[in-house]
C-alpha cells in the first residue's frame, strides 16, 4: 500500500511539473495578439497636428512624405482630427526609412494602424500634401498613388490642387 501510495505521488507530482512546464512555454513563446510583441509599437498619447504627434516614450514623430496644413491655415483643424481620430490613444507602429531624424530633432517615421498606412490615408483623404526630402523616399510611390487617387475626387487639399 505504501509503494502504491508513493508511486501515485511520483506520478501526480510528474504531471504537475509538466503542466507547469507548458504553462511557461504558453505564456513566454506562444504571445496572443493582444500582447505587445514589437520594439517598433507604440501608444500615441498626443496630436500635435495633422502629420505630428506624440509617443508613449515622449517622442515628437514626423509622419514621412506627407506635409498637412500648419496652424491658422486652411483644413488644419480637419488635418489634426483625422489624425487624432485614427490614432491618439491607440497602439501603433512606427518604421523607419534612412533618416532617424529631422532638424527639430523629431523621429522621422511611417506609420501604421491594423496594417493601415496613417501617411497614405493622410494623402488618400486629402488631409496631407506629399513633401519628400532626400533621402527618405522607402514609400514615395504609394504616397504618390493615393494623392493621385485624392485629386480625382478632389476632397479637401486635393479639392484645391
Amino acid at each position: 500500500m505504501e509503494k502504491n501510495n508513493s508511486k501515485l505521488f511520483t506520478s501526480v507530482l510528474i504531471i504537475f511539473i509538466a503542466v507547469i512546464v507548458l504553462l511557461i512555454i504558453i505564456l513566454f513563446y506562444i504571445k496572443p495578439d493582444y500582447i505587445k510583441t514589437s520594439s517598433n509599437e507604440f501608444l500615441v498619447t498626443e496630436v500635435i497636428d495633422g502629420d505630428t504627434f506624440v509617443i508613449e516614450t515622449l517622442e515628437y514623430v514626423r509622419l514621412i512624405g506627407v506635409n498637412a496644413p500648419e496652424k491658422n491655415e486652411l483644413f488644419y483643424n480637419e488635418s489634426k482630427d483625422f489624425l487624432s481620430l485614427l490614432i491618439l490613444n491607440k497602439t501603433i507602429i512606427l518604421e523607419k526609412d534612412l533618416d532617424n531624424r529631422d532638424n527639430f530633432g523629431r523621429l522621422l517615421r511611417y506609420a501604421y494602424i491594423n496594417n493601415i498606412s496613417i501617411n497614405i490615408e493622410l494623402a488618400r483623404k486629402g488631409y496631407a500634401l506629399p513633401l519628400f526630402i532626400s533621402p527618405n523616399f522607402k514609400h514615395k510611390q504609394e504616397i504618390e498613388n493615393a494623392t493621385k487617387e485624392c485629386l480625382k475626387t478632389k476632397i479637401n487639399l486635393c479639392a484645391s490642387q
